[in-house]
């Protein structure tokens, strides 16, 4: 799946002032689409993709589990799973869902790193972004 981020965006134009006869080059580069969010770098693209499957598993998954993404980087991506979660159902699983979703809507392969109980009845799960 190509991104509407990945075209090469390298382009030059001259302005022509009105008063003088002189021009000025404006030079507009690919941006790297990242920001700064609370102090650490987040990758944009990534996280348009993870904002995808995320919508796609809480639309199968809610109410039982509802997934919010709480960081992305270049290389991981951080989500918290809350609800009342089938007890029959191993709790693993509901994570894992999570991969083939962003499967589904990506070419991202991701894998869980780390599971913590969070307040209440949720998790945080922090994954890892497999290198192709």
């Amino acid at each position: 799946m190509e991104s509407r981020h990945q075209e090469e965006v390298s382009t030059c134009s001259k302005v022509h002032q009105p008063y003088e006869n002189q021009s000025i080059l404006i030079i507009f580069k690919k941006a790297d689409h990242k920001e700064e969010l609370n102090g650490k770098e987040e990758n944009m693209d990534l996280r348009a993709e993870v904002a995808k499957a995320v919508e796609q598993y809480n639309r199968y998954h809610s109410p039982e589990a509802v997934a919010r993404i709480l960081r992305v980087s270049d290389s991981e991506f951080e989500l918290e799973f809350s609800g009342p979660f089938c007890q029959s159902c191993g709790i693993q699983d509901y994570f894992e869902d999570m991969i083939y979703e962003l499967e589904s809507v990506s070419d991202i392969k991701a894998s869980v790193e780390n599971v913590m109980k969070a307040e209440g009845n949720s998790y945080r799960v922090k994954y890892s972004v497999c290198s192709n």
